[in-house]
């Protein structure tokens, strides 16, 4: 289960830092927070909180993107990528292009 995953990767590199220091870098509350690391709610999809939760954690750049995989929704693609597009109007349109061409 995909809710399972991102609570492991949590578990797997969150070191010493607390339940309570992650759930105050999401905002949330540390019970909400032990709900999201249990696998009993979905995996956040804000970008700017994911990544308040990776600083937090310390993670690498590559763990960053793992991290952002696994908060993935199925059929979804990760929050990381979702903010570049949104900051990025020329990528949609890169991307209309090229899909346009393949159809032909």
């Amino acid at each position: 289960m995909r809710n399972r995953e991102f609570g492991e990767f949590i578990e797997s590199h969150r070191k010493s830092v607390s339940l309570q220091k992650l759930a105050d870098a999401y905002g949330c509350s540390r019970a909400y927070m032990w709900d999201i690391v249990h696998g009993n709610v979905s995996p956040p999809q804000d970008y700017e909180k994911l990544l308040k939760m990776a600083d937090v954690m310390n993670l690498t750049e590559k763990q960053k993107y793992e991290f952002y995989d696994k908060a993935t929704l199925k059929n979804d693609i990760p929050p990381d990528i979702k903010q570049i597009l949104i900051n990025k109007h020329e990528i949609i349109k890169t991307i209309r292009e090229n899909n346009k061409k393949e159809q032909i």
